[in-house]
């Protein structure tokens, strides 16, 4: 998808800064994630309810067994809520500096953010997400970016959303991609 270049411009140029990716959904923040862990090595972590189980591992990247019972010996599995939460540790700790979430995600999210990009256009603003994520502190000086598709209903109702007037929408025309 387009917007996954942007995205990946938007990094290239603010690689020491803290970035949040909001997408409305989980699939599209798994996909966000993998591909700039492609590009760039870990550097992303996910934060919402799509991640696929993994193997658990200790701080030296070996998997945990289980100690007892019937699964003794074998591998111990952790769900997208137990990873969610490791990436944020992740992400707070310095090891990861991009976390790709859906905006639906666990509202106990507590990080510090520079930068947030929202994935969709038609959906929340800055201020939702001030509301809905409490324990976020935004920088002074948070810059946001709203990527969507031009001609689009899409595009339609992210003007329609009720944006400060220190919000500027810079177009891309050669690629025919807008963020803002």
């Amino acid at each position: 998808w387009k917007n996954n270049f942007i995205i990946k411009e938007i990094y290239d140029t603010n690689r020491d800064k803290k970035i949040l990716i909001l997408s409305k959904n989980g699939e599209f923040a798994k996909q966000i994630a993998s591909e700039l862990n492609t590009e760039y090595g870990d550097i992303c972590g996910e934060y919402h309810d799509c991640i696929d189980d993994m193997v658990a591992v200790d701080i030296y990247g070996n998997p945990i067994l289980w100690q007892s019972g019937a699964n003794k010996g074998k591998p111990k599995i952790i769900k997208s809520k137990a990873i969610s939460s490791q990436y944020e540790r992740m992400f707070n700790s310095g090891r990861i500096n991009v976390l790709s979430a859906k905006f639906s995600s666990d509202s106990k999210l507590k990080i510090a953010v520079d930068i947030v990009i929202f994935t969709d256009g038609s959906s929340s603003t800055i201020v939702e997400v001030r509301n809905r994520f409490s324990d976020i502190k935004f920088a002074n000086n948070l810059i946001t970016y709203r990527l969507f598709t031009e001609n689009t209903i899409e595009e339609k109702k992210m003007y329609e959303l009720n944006m400060p007037a220190n919000i500027h929408v810079i177009k891309d025309f050669e690629e025919n991609y807008t963020f803002s």
